[in-house]
C-alpha cells in the first residue's frame, strides 16, 4: 500500500485493463480492487516473461514443492491415513495396486496422485488442516 508497484504479464489485453469496457462482474470487482493501488501494467511476450512462463509449466509435485518445501510427517499421516477412510479411494487403490491402469488415478511408490497431484481423502478434519 502507498508504493508504486509494475505488474509483468504476458497477456496483452490486461496492458489496457483501465481503458476496456467492463462487460462482466467478474471484471468490475477486480478493477474495483485495484483501483485503490498505484501500479503499472508492462506487456512482456511469454517467451522473454520467463519467471512467469515457468511457474506456469510446472505441474503436480513441482509446483507443490515450491508452495510448500517441507511438510510435517504429522500432515502426511493425516493424508495417509484419509485414503482408508474414503471408500471410493480404497477402491482406487485396489485396482491400481493390482496393477490396472486408470485415467486419472496414479499410485507410486505407496503415494496416490490424481493427474500428477497427491490426492487427500475426503474428510473434514483433513480439509480443515489443509485450509
Amino acid at each position: 500500500m502507498g508504493r508504486h508497484f509494475v505488474i509483468k504479464t504476458d497477456h496483452f489485453s490486461l496492458k489496457y485493463l483501465l481503458e476496456q469496457k467492463i462487460t462482466t462482474v467478474f471484471q468490475s470487482k477486480w478493477l474495483a480492487k485495484l483501483m485503490g493501488y498505484d501500479y503499472e501494467i508492462l506487456y512482456r511476450q511469454g517467451k522473454e516473461n520467463v519467471a512467469a512462463d515457468g511457474l506456469s509449466r510446472l505441474y503436480g509435485a513441482q509446483l507443490l514443492a515450491l508452495t510448500f518445501n517441507t511438510i510435517s510427517s504429522e500432515l502426511w499421516s493425516s493424508i495417509k491415513a484419509s485414503w482408508s477412510q474414503d471408500t471410493s479411494l480404497q477402491q482406487f487403490i485396489l485396482s491400481l495396486s493390482a496393477g490396472q491402469q486408470h485415467r486419472k488415478y496414479v499410485w507410486q511408490q505407496g503415494i496416490l496422485y490424481k493427474k500428477g497431484k497427491v490426492v487427500a481423502g475426503n474428510v473434514t478434519s483433513l480439509k480443515q488442516q489443509l485450509l
